[in-house]
């Protein structure tokens, strides 16, 4: 795995892991009482940057795993499924 590759992985699982604290805090704060508006607003924001991880995540593991450059997210993960990298079950 090259350099940049190893870089990315770090620099998302870090960008993952911050997601998951946020969404626990808020998740505490739910437990506790009803979200004001900014809470509501942070909670959508933080799902926001987690859809697009995963849609950078999974175009760059096309590129990385295809050698093809899918510039929609369905692209990719058809591309990633046509080469048996995932399968098509939602489990």
């Amino acid at each position: 795995m090259s350099l940049a590759n190893q870089a990315y992985i770090r620099a998302q699982q870090q960008h993952l892991n911050e997601c998951e604290q946020d969404l626990k805090l808020l998740s505490g704060i739910l437990a506790e009482r009803a979200w004001s508006r900014l809470e509501k607003v942070a909670a959508e924001r933080v799902v926001h940057l987690l859809i697009e991880s995963c849609i950078g995540i999974a175009k760059h593991w096309c590129k990385s795993a295809t050698g093809q450059v899918a510039l929609e997210p369905r692209k990719a993960i058809e591309a990633l499924q046509v080469a048996g990298v995932i399968d098509d079950e939602i489990s």
